[in-house]
């Protein structure tokens, strides 16, 4: 299924920050004898902290960390100079978005149910922990839900869209967000409310370049914005489209084993069924898995150089990639060289995709 944090944290957006009177982005954070150290792209560091016990992530320049206080973790945000903006003292809390951030609390752990409330850039509560769930802004607009409301509201707070009692809402992307209803069947609505396909999907996805990932009875294809079927739904998994193509797979008939190729949505095959693992397309490349090895490919299904690896991760928009092997733990550019190497550490987080490095 559709795996909502992980869209959550993909789509909230990166904002530059400034290290040394100099404009960088920070890339990754690593701990190293209870210390972290926040890196920017250049490899400088923007500052070290023994007080943080871990980060999670970075957005619109905030870093999102946990800290120790009296015994207690709390949830805390710093600049990039390293200063404490506020602490929070909740049970979770992502990056911020459109100036907000979701937190939450568990309130049962049986069910490992949660309350969600919203929060502005000074650590106020923007909405109280009054919903049974909530997800980031997207393009201005949040899903919240409890059992009174249950739609959209904008960055001031008012509701824009309504749902049906029991419609369950996603984050938006290119003006169109899924929607699932209590069958678990999913549509697709503007930002007007309006549906514009029809409630019959599997699975929830999102539009790219005015095409979204459909699924019926196990097999992925691609829609277009009327319900047009642009690839027939016979895959057994696809990729979102980039500059008009993606990656697609199948299954064995045990549905263990997987194996990818490139596509395009004119359905022309660019490559065999080849790759043994794959990632989406990010800054015109994609990390794939042949041979054992992974390497990228271009929107040609072509090896953009030769270099292979045991761990690659895709291009953020910097330009750079995450790559390991046995002579390299670090960095790389579109071009293969590499860029920074990551030192000796306990733990590292990559912070333009929120996501620990192992």
């Amino acid at each position: 299924m559709f795996n909502k944090t992980l869209f959550l944290f993909l789509f909230i957006s990166l904002s530059l920050a400034f290290s040394q009177g100099k404009q960088a982005t920070p890339l990754y954070a690593y701990q190293s004898n209870n210390e972290w150290s926040v890196v920017a792209s250049d490899g400088s560091i923007f500052f070290k902290s023994k007080n943080i016990v871990e980060i999670s992530g970075y957005a619109e320049g905030l870093i999102r960390a946990k800290i120790r206080e009296r015994g207690e973790i709390l949830w805390a945000y710093f600049n990039l100079n390293g200063e404490l903006q506020f602490k929070i003292d909740t049970d979770g809390a992502t990056e911020f978005s459109f100036g907000k951030a979701v937190v939450y609390n568990l309130v049962d752990k049986e069910s490992g149910a949660n309350k969600y409330g919203i929060i502005d850039k000074t650590g106020k509560y923007f909405k109280p922990i009054i919903y049974n769930d909530a997800l980031a802004f997207t393009e201005g607009l949040a899903y919240v839900m409890n059992d009174s409301i249950r739609g959209y509201i904008d960055t001031l707070g008012n509701m824009k869209i309504k749902l049906a009692d029991k419609n369950v809402g996603f984050s938006f992307r290119e003006g169109l967000a899924a929607v699932s209803n209590v069958k678990m069947k999913t549509s697709y609505i503007d930002k007007e409310g309006k549906t514009i396909l029809p409630f019959k999907y599997d699975e929830s996805s999102y539009f790219s370049e005015g095409l979204v990932k459909v699924t019926t009875n196990g097999r992925f294809g691609f829609v277009d914005k009327t319900g047009e079927q642009i690839i027939p739904m016979m895959f057994g998994e696809a990729m979102p489209i980039y500059e008009g193509v993606t990656l697609v797979a199948k299954y064995d008939n045990n549905y263990k084993s997987v194996i990818w190729a490139v596509l395009t949505t004119r359905l022309k095959m660019l490559t065999d069924w080849r790759f043994q693992d794959a990632r989406a397309f990010e800054q015109g490349l994609a990390a794939v898995k042949y041979a054992d090895k992974w390497g990228f490919i271009n929107t040609k299904g072509e090896f953009a150089f030769q270099d292979n690896y045991d761990l690659a991760e895709s291009f953020a928009f910097d330009g750079l990639a995450f790559v390991k092997n046995s002579d390299l733990l670090g960095f790389i550019d579109k071009f293969g060289k590499k860029i920074i190497t990551l030192p000796k550490a306990e733990k590292y987080v990559d912070l333009r995709w929120n996501k620990e490095l192992k």
